[in-house]
Parts: structure tokens; C-alpha cells; sequence
């Protein structure tokens, strides 16, 4: 993806000589291959060290093999190409929401970035960008209705941030998100092997918080009557997840949903993370109370929350809220928390592990050391 990027700015030698449609593309892909290496580093290193060396930095589609570079090299590239994305975006006047890669998702990217560095200067900013996208970018957050209604509707959904919508012409079928993830289209799921919730965490929540009915205990009736048993340990995100078409379990062969990247709950989150982080605790309730009070009757055990007990809130929420949505790895571990797996886990049931065990950071590939004899320059 980073070459795809650079192959498309490389053609772009001279900014100043742009259209304005050439100036939204290139933002665009500067925007994109800064979140490829934010990627990386998430998936890489075990947090910001300045002076480690981690990854190789390819601005060119160039054929030979680059040096591992610093962390600090690679977050001043990725600061470096947000910027310079945003700063095109505002040039052509493009500001506005779209389901695509824009100013405000940069924005996301942005703070994610600043947020994952943790430096005190980095999480203030983190906190500003992403305070700017909750004032101006004109999401809202989901209503009760919404939290409820499916990952099938892109141009009505007012919380999407960036997110593809899917038709028949894509032909997305077993090979897919859904397919891993959701009983009622053709996969592993609607087969026996559920992806579900850890029975700890589904019972963290209240029962008077609206997404505990994004999920079913065992057994699925589906919109024919028909009744499904996967097991008294599957926790199942039958409400979360699934088609426009209805639920009928194995009813979807090719995938008509939408895949969602980013929504605006996750800057709420990053919002009150980066605050308790850098000791605005204040404002970190306040922006956690306004994406909770949607989501059950009562919020006021906020205010009685501070230090670790904030932000262990904080993470909690992030878990519970972008559940199955790729999200709660990179936050866990930028907290240096530890990763808990439920008792009702096939492979490491009751399992914890802390945020630096090795089996949860990626090891450079062996090709990788093998064929770049410049990599440890």
C-alpha cells in the first residue's frame, strides 16, 4: 500500500502546478500512506522509543532496499504527511464529510499518531485535532436506534467518518470481514466458529447499556423463526453486525454491507484518552459523559473517576464500544495495558497478557532480514 501511495506522489513532483483535483488525490495519498506506517509502528515496536530502530522509510517507488530508520524518523514522516495533507485540503477548500479519505479523517489519523508518540506536547495536540473533528466535522454520534441498526448503511449512517459501501459488483463473498464475522452471511460464523464477545467483558455490561443487545447469548433466532444453538460460550454481535437484506442465518453468499475505517465515537474516545493521559481530566469526563449518556440512563459514576481509574474507564468504554472494529490492539498498547481473554476462548482461555509479551508485537519477516543486507545499516 505505501508503494501504491508513492507511486502516486511520486507523480506529483511540483505541488504548486496542481489542479484542485489533483491536489484532493494527492492529499489523499499522503494522508493514506502516513496511516500505513502508523500501521507498522502499532504492529512493530512496543511504543514510542526515539532512538530505536524499527522500520525502512520509502518515500519513492524505488526497487532497491532501504536502511531501518529510527522511530522518531518515521512518526516526524508520518506528522510531516498529515500535515502537509491537511494544509492541501485546505488549499482546494475541501473540508467537507464524505465516505471517503478527507480533511477530517486526516485529522483522525493525525491524533492517532500524536497519541501513539505519548509525549505530553503529542497528547495535547492529539486533544486539540481531536476536539476540532467532534466541533466542526458535523458527525454525530450514534442514537440508540443506530447502535442497533446494522453496518449497512453508509450514506445514512450521520456517525461514519470514512467507510466503502459494498454492492453486488464487488463480488465480496467467504473471503471477507463479514465472513469471519457475522452469522448471517455465507462463512466461518454461520459454520460454528463464532467470532464472539469475552463473557467478561459482555458482563462488564450493564444491562441498561444499549449494546449489551448488540449481542445474543448461544442461541440465534434468526428473522425466519428459525433457531440456531452455537453454544452456551458464544457471545454473538447479531445486533451489531448484519445485512440490509435481514437476518437469516448463511442468508448473505455476497456481501451488500458496509465496511466502516472510522466513526466519530472512536474521536470521543481518543478524546478523553489523550486528555486523562495528559492530566485534563476534566475534560475527559466531560467528552466520555457525552458518548455514554446515549448509551445508558445514568453517567454520573464518571465524575467520581480519576487517574488509573479514568483511563481504565476510558480503555473499557473503547473495548466495549469498537468491539470487533480493529481498534482495542493499538489502544491497549499505547496504554501499556495488558490484553485479557475471556473464559469462553478457544486457545488461551482466562489468558492475560501484558501489553510487551512478545507474542503481541509482529517480528520483522525473515525475508525481510535475509534480502535487505541494508537493513541493519
Amino acid at each position: 500500500m505505501i508503494r501504491g501511495t508513492n507511486n502516486i506522489i511520486s507523480g506529483f513532483s511540483n505541488p504548486s502546478t496542481l489542479t484542485t483535483a489533483q491536489k484532493k488525490v494527492l492529499a489523499e495519498a499522503k494522508s493514506f500512506r502516513a496511516y500505513m506506517y502508523y500501521n507498522l509502528v502499532t504492529m512493530y515496536t512496543l511504543g514510542y522509543e526515539a532512538n530505536q530502530k524499527i522500520l525502512p522509510i520509502y518515500t519513492a517507488p524505488v526497487a532497491h532496499n532501504t536502511p531501518a530508520k529510527k522511530t522518531q524518523e518515521v512518526f516526524e514522516l508520518m506528522i510531516k504527511d498529515l500535515t502537509e495533507s491537511l494544509k492541501l485540503y485546505e488549499e482546494i477548500g475541501n473540508v467537507n464529510r464524505g465516505g471517503n479519505i478527507n480533511y477530517f479523517v486526516t485529522k483522525g489519523f493525525l491524533s492517532y499518531v500524536y497519541a501513539a508518540k505519548g509525549t505530553n506536547d503529542a497528547l495535547i495536540e492529539a486533544a486539540k485535532l481531536t476536539e476540532s473533528i467532534i466541533n466542526e466535522g458535523g458527525y454525530q454520534l450514534a442514537s440508540k436506534d443506530v447502535l442497533l441498526g446494522g453496518f449497512n448503511k453508509t450514506m445514512r449512517n450521520p456517525n461514519w467518518m470514512w467507510s466503502a459501501q459494498l454492492t453486488m459488483e464487488n463480488r465480496l463473498n467467504l473471503i471477507s470481514w463479514y465472513g469471519q464475522m457475522d452469522v448471517f452471511t455465507y462463512g466461518y460464523p454461520s459454520s460454528g466458529d463464532t467470532k464472539g464477545l469475552s463473557k467478561e467483558l459482555y458482563d462488564k455490561i450493564p444491562t441498561n447499556d444499549i449494546r449489551k443487545k448488540q449481542f445474543v447469548v448461544g442461541i440465534v433466532t434468526d428473522d425466519t423463526g428459525a433457531k440456531y444453538d452455537f453454544g452456551s460460550y458464544a457471545i454473538i454481535p447479531v445486533n451489531k453486525f448484519y445485512p440490509a437484506s435481514g437476518k437469516v442465518v448463511d442468508g448473505v453468499r455476497f456481501v451488500e454491507s458496509d465496511y466502516v475505517f472510522m466513526r466519530i465515537e472512536e474521536m470521543y474516545l481518543l478524546n478523553a484518552e489523550v486528555n486523562a493521559r495528559s492530566g485534563n481530566e476534566a475534560a475527559a469526563k466531560s467528552t466520555l459523559m457525552k458518548l455514554m449518556e446515549i448509551r445508558r440512563p445514568d453517567v454520573s459514576y464518571i465524575n467520581g473517576l480519576s487517574g488509573k481509574g479514568l483511563l481504565d474507564e476510558i480503555v473499557l468504554q473503547t473495548r466495549i464500544e469498537l468491539w470487533g472494529e480493529g481498534k482495542a490492539y493499538a489502544a491497549i498498547k499505547r496504554n501499556k495495558g495488558t490484553y485479557e481473554y475471556g473464559s469462553n476462548h478457544l486457545s488461551y482461555p482466562s489468558s492475560t497478557f501484558p501489553f510487551d509479551d512478545p507474542r503481541l508485537t509482529f517480528k520483522v519477516p525473515q525475508s525481510e532480514l535475509l534480502n535487505n543486507t541494508v537493513y541493519y545499516e
